[in-house]
């Protein structure tokens, strides 16, 4: 019998593009198209078409989850420490970075991809947060 894996630590992201952000190559990795597509409207596509050149690697995986509640700026919570960072977006969302390592993941619900103004106003400006500092520690 399979063990269960309740923080979805294998969930499948075999959608894969690649982005530019601060002059670095990110590989972004999602089990949703419409992630995908997001991302690529959002930051500018690289020209770098090796996946495995890629400065940085980021797994978003966006989840069917009816019952979440949209974001609202005052319970969007940011943590740092020892090269490793954390952003909450509120119920069941958040993104994590570990700069040492050139890695990061992401679990948001699917309501918050589709919805092109919640994505813009909150998703993406803690994503590039994010990545910047992330990348810049790798330079």
């Amino acid at each position: 019998m399979p063990q269960a894996d309740p923080v979805k630590r294998f969930a499948e992201t075999s959608l894969e593009t690649m982005l530019r952000l601060s002059g670095a190559s990110t590989r972004a990795q999602t089990n949703c198209q419409a992630v995908a597509n997001q991302l690529g409207r959002a930051l500018a596509p690289s020209t770098t078409s090796a996946l495995d050149a890629s400065d940085f690697v980021l797994v978003v995986v966006a989840e069917s989850e009816e019952d979440v509640k949209p974001v609202s700026a005052s319970r969007i919570h940011n943590l740092s420490r020892d090269g490793v960072s954390f952003i909450s977006l509120g119920q069941k969302s958040f993104l994590a970075c570990d700069r040492e390592a050139g890695r990061g993941i992401c679990f948001i619900p699917q309501n918050l991809v589709t919805h092109e103004a919640r994505f813009s106003q909150h998703f993406l400006p803690a994503l590039i947060s994010l990545l910047k500092d992330s990348i810049e520690t790798l330079s």
